[in-house]
């Protein structure tokens, strides 16, 4: 029985590497400035909402132009929130600024089990690598998403 015990553990000590496996991230490394990066923090965004961490979602906001308290009223009834990107994302840069506007349509579905769709376009601002600039300012925020009910 003892040797079994011994076969078995040195097949299984066989099997391992040792602690020497290298850690590979499933998320691939973006550039931050890209519109690949700015488009992650809108999936942020709404996977927040979805968890009902009002709080990081609302630190995604570049200018919040209301409180909290009303973001997270917002989408108090809502059960799932999900984001479709509908055309090709255009970028622009002003003054030391990158923008990004991507075409979007939003899927709600309310605790009661409703569902509104909601379509337009996200708004995305960093600051361009200006000297002074903060971490904040270097990463990208939602500057605005103007959304319209679709009937």
């Amino acid at each position: 029985m003892r040797f079994l015990i011994i076969l078995l553990a040195a097949t299984l000590l066989s099997a391992c590497d040792g602690g020497q496996t290298e850690y590979k991230s499933k998320q691939p490394v973006v550039d931050p400035k890209s519109p690949e990066a700015a488009i992650s923090v809108l999936h942020q965004y709404f996977d927040a909402i979805n968890a009902q961490g009002f709080v990081t979602a609302y630190q995604l906001l570049d200018d919040p132009q209301e409180p909290l308290g009303s973001l997270a009223l917002r989408y108090d009834d809502t059960r799932h929130v999900e984001i479709t990107f509908t055309g090709k994302p255009k970028s622009e840069g002003a003054a030391g600024n990158l923008y990004l506007t991507v075409p979007i349509k939003v899927s709600t579905t309310l605790k009661d089990g409703s569902v509104h769709l909601a379509s337009g376009e996200a708004v995305l601002h960093r600051v361009n690598d200006v000297p002074g600039a903060s971490q904040k300012q270097l990463t990208w925020h939602i500057k605005k998403l103007q959304l319209a009910p679709q009937q």
